[in-house]
C-alpha cells in the first residue's frame, strides 16, 4: 500500500490508496449471507401438545356432574318431603324431577366419556413427546397410557403411576439434551394425587349408588339414601375433574420450559 503507484500494474483502491497488483486478484472478505447462515429447526418430536381440547371437555364434565349432583339431592329432598313412593310399578312418581335427574346424569356421563377420551389422546402424545427427551430408567411406557386404563383392578392405581411418572419428567428442563435419570429426583404433585383419590371414590360411590339405587325403589328411605350416595359421587367426580385440570396444565407447562 502506498500514497502513488510505485511500478506499473499497481492499482487505486476506493480508500484513495495504491496496492500492488498481486493484491488485485486476492481473495476478499465476504459477509455471511441468508442462505450460509444455518437454520437450527426445533426438535418437534420432544414438544408436548396442547392440553386445551382435553381441559375443555373436563370442565364440561365437572359442570355437568355438579348439576347432577344438584338435581339428586333435589330429587331426593322432594321425595322426602311428599311421602308418596318414588316409583310405582317401576314408573316414577315425580316425573319432572326424575326425568331432569336422569337427562343431567346422562349428559355428565356423557361429557366424562368424551373428556376420557381426549385425555388419553393427551397423555399418549405427552409421553411419547417426553420419551424422546431422553429419560433413563422409566418404568411405564407410551403404551401404559391407554392400556392402564383397561386392566380390571390394576386400572385403580397404574394411571396415577403413569402420570406420575410423566409429571416428573416434565418438570426437568430440556435444552436438546438427553435429561437421563434426573428425572427421578422431581416429585409429582399433591394435586394429582387429590385428582385421583377422588377419582377412584367418584366411581366406587357412584358403583355403590346405582346398585342400591335400583335394588330399594320400593322403599323411599333406602332409595333416597342411595339417590344421595349418587349424588356425593357426582360432586367428587367433578372435584376430581378440577384436581385433574390443575394437573394437566402444570405438567404441559412445566414440558414447555
Amino acid at each position: 500500500m502506498a500514497d502513488r503507484p510505485r511500478d506499473a500494474g499497481w492499482w487505486q483502491a476506493a480508500d484513495g490508496k495504491w496496492y500492488p497488483p498481486e493484491l488485485l486478484d486476492a481473495p476478499r472478505p465476504q459477509w455471511p449471507t441468508t442462505e450460509q447462515v444455518p437454520v437450527v429447526a426445533p426438535n418437534l418430536a420432544t414438544v408436548v401438545p396442547s392440553p386445551t381440547p382435553a381441559i375443555v371437555a373436563i370442565v364440561v364434565a365437572s359442570a355437568l356432574s355438579v348439576l347432577g349432583a344438584f338435581t339428586g339431592f333435589r330429587l331426593a329432598s322432594v321425595i322426602r318431603s311428599s311421602g308418596d313412593p318414588a316409583f310405582v310399578d317401576n314408573e316414577p312418581t315425580y316425573v319432572s324431577e326424575t326425568a331432569l335427574w336422569a337427562s343431567t346424569s346422562a349428559l355428565q356421563y356423557l361429557a366424562i366419556a368424551i373428556s376420557a377420551v381426549l385425555l388419553i389422546v393427551f397423555l399418549y402424545r405427552a409421553s411419547k413427546a417426553l420419551s424422546a427427551r431422553g429419560p433413563e430408567g422409566t418404568t411405564w411406557g407410551t403404551g401404559w397410557t391407554i392400556g392402564g386404563w383397561f386392566v380390571p383392578i390394576a386400572n385403580l392405581i397404574i394411571p396415577r403411576l403413569v402420570v406420575g411418572e410423566l409429571e416428573k419428567i416434565a418438570q426437568v428442563p430440556y435444552g436438546g439434551v438427553p435429561i437421563g435419570a434426573e428425572w427421578k429426583r422431581a416429585h409429582r404433585s399433591v394435586v394429582s394425587d387429590g385428582w385421583w383419590l377422588m377419582w377412584v371414590a367418584g366411581q366406587a360411590t357412584t358403583w355403590i349408588g346405582t346398585l342400591g339405587g335400583n335394588a330399594a325403589l320400593d322403599d323411599n328411605g333406602t332409595f333416597t339414601a342411595f339417590l344421595s350416595i349418587s349424588s356425593i359421587s357426582s360432586l367428587l367426580i367433578a372435584g376430581s375433574g378440577l384436581a385433574l385440570v390443575v394437573t394437566v396444565k402444570t405438567m404441559a407447562r412445566d414440558a414447555a420450559r
